[in-house]
């Protein structure tokens, strides 16, 4: 009689395996041993199979289900940061100090933002473009009165 579990050979009529200690069957036809199953093997062809992505900037992230995609949930909203971005940066220009290069890098980040963002909402890109060139302008204006100031004492 042959081990269900490990199929060993025990003696007939053992009630437990010789090897693996495992009840015995009392079966008229002895168990036939255990084969091993072959490895499954991968149903795509390795060309088809997804390619893992080279850095971290080449990953999606997936939209969630029953989003929006105008709205552009799931990703980042360039067209939404375009507007924040210059927003906070004017309010913090007027009211706090802000440095006329920092000024003028932050517009150009945020001009790039509502360029990238176009495709997913004209109305807040379109509106990016317009705080950023402010700032912008605001900048030069400010820089121009530096150097106006500094030249008359």
């Amino acid at each position: 009689m042959f081990c269900s579990n490990c199929g060993t050979q025990n003696e007939q009529g053992a009630i437990f395996c010789s090897n693996c200690g495992a009840k015995l069957e009392n079966n008229a036809q002895p168990a036939q041993p255990m084969q091993p199953v072959p490895p499954v093997q991968p149903t795509q062809p390795v060309e088809s199979q997804p390619k893992k992505p080279e850095s971290i900037f080449d990953t999606k992230i997936p939209e969630e289900q029953g989003s929006d995609t105008k709205s552009g949930s799931g990703k980042k909203n360039y067209a939404m940061l375009s507007v924040v971005i210059p927003a906070v940066a004017l309010f913090w220009y007027m009211f706090i100090g802000l440095s006329v290069y920092l000024a003028i890098i932050i517009a150009s980040l945020s001009l790039s933002l509502a360029k990238k963002g176009e495709s997913q909402n004209k109305k807040l890109a379109k509106t990016g473009k317009v705080l950023s060139i402010l700032l912008f302008i605001m900048a030069i204006l400010m820089f121009i009165l530096q150097l106006i100031l500094l030249s008359r004492s």
